[in-house]
């Protein structure tokens, strides 16, 4: 209707404004071509100076749906961070683009050592098509046991790549609130925040 949001900006400004953060994941997301990306948006073909170009367009996009956070995080696509074989994180960081940077891993992927911690490239669980609820469980305990920190990295949430089903995935959020004095759920920067506090004592 004239006049009114589309249905997919409202739910992104709506995410923003109910406590879920909007972080910077780029705007065309590159990836090898040899994973069938094309040529010409293939992170074989970008430069340092293109992608970043293409994150502060998208922190700008993001300002318009999200105005009041003032510093995004970054999920590097495809969790590369390497362009013509040069690491770019600590660039984006140094430019003030970004604060903290995600990349990948594995269900072992649960991070201990903060204070070592690289800020710009914290582990996550890159989780795969058909993982079960007892599997997203079993990394929470894993956690939990080692007094540390995990990631999820979702990707598609009944449907997309990589998709896990609605149900599982309700299932677990429900599973985490009803053992919420065991776990602190909370946006990757707020966590990052905090761990960036230890760093400085």
């Amino acid at each position: 209707m004239i006049g009114q949001f589309p249905e997919s900006v409202l739910g992104w400004t709506n995410a923003a404004r109910n406590g879920h953060e909007l972080a910077n994941h780029t705007l065309f997301h590159a990836c090898p071509e040899k994973l069938g990306w094309q040529k010409s948006i293939s992170i074989d073909n970008y430069t340092i100076d293109k992608i970043i170009k293409e994150i502060s367009t998208v922190n700008s996009m993001l300002s318009l749906l999200d105005p009041k956070r003032k510093t995004r995080s970054f999920a590097f696509p495809c969790n590369n961070v390497f362009i013509a074989g040069t690491d770019y994180s600590e660039i984006i960081k140094n430019k003030g683009l970004v604060t903290y940077g995600r990349t990948g891993g594995d269900s072992n992927s649960v991070i201990t050592d903060f204070k070592y911690l690289n800020r710009m490239q914290v582990p996550s669980w890159h989780v795969w098509t058909g993982t079960t609820l007892q599997q997203l469980i079993s990394f929470a305990e894993k956690v939990k046991k080692t007094g540390g920190m995990g990631v999820y990295q979702f990707h598609g949430v009944g449907g997309q790549i990589f998709q896990i089903s609605k149900e599982t995935h309700r299932a677990f959020v429900y599973y985490l609130k009803e053992h919420q004095d065991d776990y602190w759920v909370t946006t990757f920067s707020e966590a990052m925040n905090f761990i960036s506090d230890q760093q400085k004592e």
